[in-house]
């Protein structure tokens, strides 16, 4: 084999595959409501199936999130729980 040919079969990229991954997200979510109790399910009602549509340039696509109803109290009116 030639240094031509050899240089080119190093020179074709190998076709690419979609990998797809389940992972887990930490979000922060701010919600007003009289009760804790108003709160959790206003929460869980609009971040059920989030739409964070988001491609990188480098080709890795974000596409839905959603939660698991653990949803851990860190604050009321900014003071920590």
């Amino acid at each position: 084999m030639t240094d031509t040919q050899t240089e080119n079969r190093l020179s074709v990229p190998a076709p690419k595959k979609e990998y797809t991954f389940d992972m887990k997200l930490m979000a922060t979510a701010y919600v007003e409501a009289s009760t804790e109790a108003e709160a959790r399910l206003k929460l869980a009602y609009y971040a059920d199936c989030l739409d964070i549509s988001m491609t990188t340039p480098s080709g890795v696509t974000f596409n839905e999130a959603h939660h698991d109803n653990r949803f851990d109290l860190v604050e009321i009116d900014g003071e920590a729980v």
